[in-house]
């Protein structure tokens, strides 16, 4: 399975419970979102090449089923430690919530950064797909 990327919830009409949208990075390179069922995922059409223009995009293309991205926390860059942060990704909170402090090192700003106000959904989710091996 691909990386998990971001991670956001739907209410879709033909279900009675809210589902679970995965944004994974592909093979290609490409951000692709997945719809959670029981069993597993189904791929959706919605592809795109950064995560501001797939979330973006599922916004619109869910705009009735009510899409939000998880709150994930946020993530301030250290050692200054911007004074507002950055809304943070499923896969930073992630790698914030596994080494022993929170800090961790982010390869993409090359900068070493943590994640708080981390909401109790998300902890719980990331709890859940380890037990699962979807991490």
């Amino acid at each position: 399975m691909s990386k998990i990327i971001h991670v956001g919830k739907l209410h879709l009409p033909k279900q009675r419970k809210s589902s679970y949208a995965i944004l994974r990075e592909t093979d290609e390179g490409e951000l692709q979102w997945y719809i959670e069922n029981g069993t597993g995922e189904n791929a959706t059409d919605i592809k795109e090449k950064t995560v501001s223009e797939a979330i973006r995009s599922a916004k619109r293309r869910w705009r009735d089923a009510a899409f939000n991205p998880l709150h994930c926390g946020t993530r301030f860059e250290l050692p200054e430690r911007d004074e507002h942060g950055a809304k943070a990704l499923f896969c930073q909170m992630v790698q914030s919530q596994r080494v022993n402090n929170g800090i961790y090192f982010d390869e993409q700003i090359n900068q070493q950064c943590i994640v708080n106000n981390i909401s109790t959904e998300a902890i719980a989710l990331m709890k859940r797909w380890e037990k699962e091996g979807k991490l």
